[in-house]
């Protein structure tokens, strides 16, 4: 009866065990080389998306850019490939970087196949659609292959969703703090909006 009684208990601990390993989520780690988020520890390689400090309330000047929207997308456990997306007030600006060799992306109607390793960050600028408005989600769809063009070998090629919030322009006639900066309709340089120094500029 004894023995029953512990083999029963051996039993129950086991399953136990099963039950929590089994239950682990993916530990994410921070990688202090890219400044990136990296996973670890698990099977699960969906992208992580790290968005930026700014929201639709905020604005950009008319020669200014965006603080950019981050994707990370994994090959596998060991590789991955990074796309930060900005925009300026006629641009989207994609930013791409990865811990391995990147030698094709494709997104829309921009393709590019490349013998060599790219030189990281490799930035590619295209226009803002026609009529874009401020916080209008634009999510584009990415692939990129870090070994060839074939989109071939296990590993190799990966294919995600980054997402960006289109951050609008400032209104010249309200003051902004950004860039401790404060637009001006007139100015004493010349006819047209410029924009000046925080102080006193009558001096």
């Amino acid at each position: 009866m004894k023995k029953r009684i512990f083999y029963i208990m051996i039993a129950v601990l086991a399953i136990t065990a099963v039950g929590i390993f089994s239950c682990q989520k993916d530990e994410v780690l921070t990688n202090p080389g890219q400044g990136m988020l990296l996973k670890s520890g698990g099977s699960d390689l969906s992208p992580v998306v790290t968005e930026p400090t700014q929201t639709c309330d905020d604005c950009i000047s008319a020669d200014g850019s965006s603080d950019p929207t981050i994707t990370q997308a994994f090959y596998n456990k060991n590789f991955y490939v990074t796309v930060a997306i900005s925009n300026t007030a006629t641009d989207l600006i994609y930013s791409f970087n990865s811990n391995t060799s990147l030698k094709y992306i494709q997104f829309g109607d921009y393709e590019l196949c490349s013998d060599v390793n790219l030189t990281l960050p490799y930035v590619v600028e295209i226009p803002l659609p026609e009529g874009w408005e401020a916080c209008q989600e634009i999510t584009t769809t990415i692939t990129t292959n870090r070994n060839n063009c074939n989109n071939t070998g296990s590993g190799d090629m990966v294919t995600f969703d980054a997402p960006h919030t289109l951050i609008g322009i400032c209104d010249p006639s309200q003051d902004i703090a950004s860039d401790n900066c404060i637009w001006m309709v007139e100015t004493a340089w010349a006819t047209g909006t410029r924009y000046v120094t925080k102080g006193n500029w009558g001096t």
